[in-house]
């Protein structure tokens, strides 16, 4: 069962800003994105704020390729657009960018699901949306750097990109 483009793209932005993020329009890996700022304080995060950059666009076919470099230049795209104090002094960032396609290869889908890499007080966090087959691929792992952060992460995935009907 297919999901209609324009119907996902519309919840899934009402879903942002239901929840009062920043949204924006730009262009990262030559792909149209939106934007999804905002920034979340926990003590139980030692007493960090979190920026979260959700960052989307459609690509027709996503391949191994297609996917790495959208995350690699996402992440430089929030790294670069991240305020505040110095990253490591109570505060850091995740670029939570996802790919919204009708056709991703299995290698991308792979890649997706098995990505880690350490950053300096940030996280890059691929997202694969598949609507032909209703597929949300991201790593479920919760890795040793930044274990506290990676529910959060999680929950915002599911929240925010989750191909389901309903805007909240």
């Amino acid at each position: 069962m297919a999901f209609d483009l324009g119907q996902y793209l519309q919840i899934v932005h009402d879903r942002f800003q239901h929840d009062n993020f920043q949204l924006r329009q730009d262009t990262v890996a030559d792909v149209d994105i939106t934007v999804a700022t905002m920034q979340e304080f926990k003590l139980s995060w030692m007493a960090t704020k979190m920026h979260f950059f959700g960052i989307y666009g459609i690509l027709g076919q996503v391949t191994k390729g297609d996917i790495e470099r959208f995350s690699a230049e996402a992440f430089k795209f929030a790294h670069h657009n991240y305020t505040g104090i110095a990253r490591g002094l109570q505060s850091g960032f995740s670029s939570i960018s996802a790919l919204i396609t009708t056709d991703a290869t299995q290698e991308a889908k792979n890649w997706v699901a098995h990505f880690t890499k350490k950053h300096f007080a940030s996280f890059e966090v691929p997202v694969l949306v598949d609507l032909s087959t209703l597929e949300l691929v991201y790593c479920r792992k919760k890795p040793l750097w930044g274990r506290i952060y990676y529910g959060r992460i999680h929950d915002f995935i599911e929240r925010y990109y989750r191909p389901h009907l309903g805007a909240i």
